[in-house]
């Protein structure tokens, strides 16, 4: 009973979004339900395993930006851009984020130098300048992830931040396919719709609010409002990130994880969601 309802429900997945994207989903929803509840777990247990967490993430990220920049080996740009990143991160979590800050600024600028130092070397079309500003687009969101987990509400801001984030790309990802239609930004990444992009904010504004009721917290309206402005934050990022793949003629940041790319693919909503919800907290820090 169980295989014959299963696979009336993939004919039915198949013949509503097609062979083609019924597969891509079902690989990505495979990933996702390995992937994801080790990573929520070490994110609900904390330091120092949300450290470890994105010490790691650090490295494959860095990693991965390098590739798209052109890199085929790891040589001493890389390593010094890999190193920075991580060093931040561990210095994040033993001497807290302000250090952390100044590792981020003089790893920029040791990357600016030797990838300065290479192109006098080799013939170049500008791509080395990038890998300075990878340091930055890489480790500051991780950073400010690390401040908002180590905040004494940070436990359950961080899995609001990542589900909300996730219900962004799953709710763009449905309603885009099924619903088609205008193009959000062709130029930069042909198959996000407005469809998709407003379907993305609908999911993110539902579960940000579903969750916050949940916890029986006050202020369900500018919960939600928090959740939209998240959404979009999170759909910049990867419209960020499709801007610089474009640039670099890059479809994936890399192949690691199946029916999703690359990690920076896989965060790059991610990284805009944090840094929204960073700056509006830090924000209202100052005000208040």
């Amino acid at each position: 009973m169980r295989s014959s309802s299963a696979a009336i429900g993939a004919t039915v997945l198949r013949s509503a979004l097609g062979e083609a994207v019924a597969r891509t989903l079902t690989v990505r929803v495979l990933s996702a339900l390995v992937l994801a509840p080790p990573v929520l777990v070490l994110l609900w247990l904390g330091p120092p395993w949300t450290d470890l967490l994105l010490f790691m993430a650090a490295g494959i990220m860095v990693w991965e930006w390098a590739r798209m920049c052109g890199a085929r080996s790891v040589g001493w740009l890389e390593a010094v851009s890999i190193l920075a990143v991580t060093a931040a991160v561990a210095v994040g979590a033993t001497l807290g984020i302000a250090s952390a800050f100044a590792v981020v600024v003089l790893g920029a600028l040791a990357a600016g130098a030797v990838a300065a130092l290479r192109r006098r070397r080799e013939a170049d079309d500008g791509s080395f300048g990038w890998f300075g500003l990878g340091v930055v687009y890489v480790a500051v969101p991780l950073l400010a992830f690390q401040w908002l987990r180590g905040l004494e509400t940070g436990q359950a801001l961080i899995v609001w931040l990542v589900l909300v984030v996730w219900a962004t790309d799953i709710g763009a990802f449905a309603v885009g396919r099924t619903v088609r239609g205008p193009k959000l930004w062709p130029a930069v990444s042909p198959s996000k719709t407005w469809a998709g992009g407003v379907g993305g904010v609908i999911a993110a504004g539902a579960v940000g609010a579903a969750l916050v009721r949940f916890s029986g917290a006050e202020h369900l309206v500018a919960a939600t409002l928090f959740a939209i402005v998240t959404s979009i934050a999170a759909q910049i990022g990867d419209f960020f990130e499709s801007f610089v793949k474009r640039r670099f003629h890059r479809k994936d940041s890399s192949g690691l994880i199946p029916g999703h790319g690359g990690l920076l693919d896989r965060v790059d909503g991610l990284i805009g969601g944090t840094l929204a919800v960073a700056s509006v907290i830090a924000l209202k820090e100052v005000v208040l």
